[in-house]
């Protein structure tokens, strides 16, 4: 968490490639933070996501586009932001361009490839980029004017954290170096199990776990889109709000895990 947290600082250095000012407030985002993004997501002014429209809300992000590492012929998949795919449940599928052809054209991505779990059935999988009209339904405002990719890609890191934990190198990193603004400290004390902290932050509003869950904190589908509601236990130190890679079930921009 400590090399993240300074990663994400180090974007407003002198000459960054995002072309940021250098007194840009460059931070590992918080609990409260992401919280405002999803809950506003879910309002009249967002993406929101309706019983009656079955492809209403956040798209999920399912692009890969997977290859074989020349060094040990393990396969991995290189991702791309701002990506959908035909529908809002697209699942991520490692397409070995390698065994296939892929094709861009005004913002349409199109792999042809060969699974090999379906001894060499040719499929193909096609994407969309952020401009295009399927691929605004990927943002959190449903234009090119939101934030992309809450749904689909890997864990989110945090920068919220039980200050009880035994002190580990990224909690005194953010216990000493780290403003007050660009943290958020919980004090979960042992040996309290999730549900015990879960509880005792109820009250404490901004953060969109309490408003987008079912009031309990249980590790099943409780939150918002059937996403997890786990809040940070004893044995966990830094908070993750997870975007999963493989299915819709549990892709959720409202999940949030230890």
């Amino acid at each position: 968490m400590k090399n993240t947290y300074i990663a994400c600082t180090n974007m407003v250095k002198q000459n960054n490639i995002q072309g940021l000012s250098t007194s840009a407030d460059a931070h590992l985002i918080k609990d409260t933070e992401w919280g405002a993004v999803v809950y506003l997501t879910q309002s009249e002014y967002g993406n929101a996501q309706k019983e009656s429209e079955e492809d209403s809300g956040v798209w999920n992000n399912s692009y890969c586009e997977g290859d074989v590492s020349e060094i040990d012929g393990t396969s991995y998949c290189t991702t791309r932001t701002g990506m959908v795919g035909v529908s809002k449940d697209d699942s991520t599928v490692k397409t070995l361009v390698k065994q296939g052809e892929k094709t861009e054209n005004a913002g349409v991505i199109t792999i042809t490839y060969k699974n090999p779990d379906t001894e060499g059935e040719e499929k193909i999988k096609t994407f969309y980029e952020y401009w295009t009209g399927n691929g605004v339904k990927g943002s959190t405002t449903g234009t090119i004017y939101g934030i992309y990719d809450l749904s689909g890609g890997a864990w989110e890191c945090l920068a919220s954290y039980n200050s009880s934990r035994i002190v580990n190198a990224s909690v005194q990193y953010f216990n000493n170096t780290v403003a007050l603004k660009h943290k958020i400290i919980y004090h979960v004390e042992l040996p309290e199990p999730s549900e015990v902290g879960y509880a005792k932050y109820q009250s404490v509003y901004g953060n969109a776990k309490w408003e987008t869950s079912l009031q309990t904190s249980d590790n099943h589908r409780s939150s918002w889109d059937g996403g997890q509601s786990y809040f940070m236990d004893r044995l966990w130190r830094f908070r993750r709000s997870r975007r999963l890679f493989w299915a819709r079930l549990l892709v959720s921009i409202y999940i949030y895990v230890r």
